[in-house]
């Protein structure tokens, strides 16, 4: 019984610690010098899609991906 009790007590006291946590987390603001890239969600209620720039200054990704139509299939596929 004393083991049940202890370990509802120390379950309390972590929930109660952990209900602190995200407003401490939130007072230091993270600050980032590079540039944003743009981001697009697109849904139409039933599949999400992630609209991406196929070239930004970190990434080119057509030369990963071939941008020719007839492999357009595999990449939306």
């Amino acid at each position: 019984m004393g083991y049940f009790i202890s370990l509802l007590l120390t379950y309390g006291i972590l929930m109660t610690c952990a209900t602190f946590l995200p407003s401490q987390i939130s007072k230091y603001k993270l600050t980032n010098d590079e540039p944003a890239i743009d981001i697009y969600v697109i849904s139409n209620g039933v599949h999400t899609d992630f609209v991406l720039p196929t070239v930004s200054s970190q990434m080119n990704w057509t030369s990963v991906f071939d941008p020719s139509p007839k492999t357009a299939w595999w990449i939306t596929g």
